[in-house]
């Protein structure tokens, strides 16, 4: 999930690679619901051991009601912390990674020696 600010707007999504997904929304790379309402905070997510379970998990969470995705979000972080930062073991990697395929115009793709779990799994948000 992505969100503007704490009990602000809320925005459900997938993607196979979230540091990169991530990184665009809060550049503002993306045309949509997360530019319009500037949903640059990575609040919640969670992994998937294939994408049609991450699709599944995403219809379900868009289908709920936003008091349940805030239900949700707060027991696991109750301040709305942005989490893009604490992705990876060594946050940093994931920062300068995804500024230097930014800077190289590609896409950012996570090594496995970064994160094994970005990496290889699909990834709801």
């Amino acid at each position: 999930m992505m969100a503007n600010h704490k009990s602000g707007s809320i925005y459900v999504g997938v993607t196979s690679d979230l540091a990169s997904r991530a990184w665009q929304h809060r550049e503002g790379e993306l045309d949509g619901r997360t530019k319009k309402y500037g949903c640059k905070r990575l609040v919640w997510f969670e992994l998937h051991a294939t994408m049609e379970l991450a699709i599944a998990r995403e219809k379900q969470l868009k289908a709920g009601s936003r008091a349940k995705k805030i239900a949700l979000l707060e027991s696991q972080n109750p301040e709305w912390r942005d989490l893009f930062f604490e992705l990876n073991r060594k946050p940093m990697d994931c920062f300068v990674a995804a500024l230097l395929a930014k800077t190289r115009n590609r896409d950012y793709t996570p090594s496995s020696s970064i994160d094994p779990i970005l990496a290889s799994r699909s990834i709801g948000i």
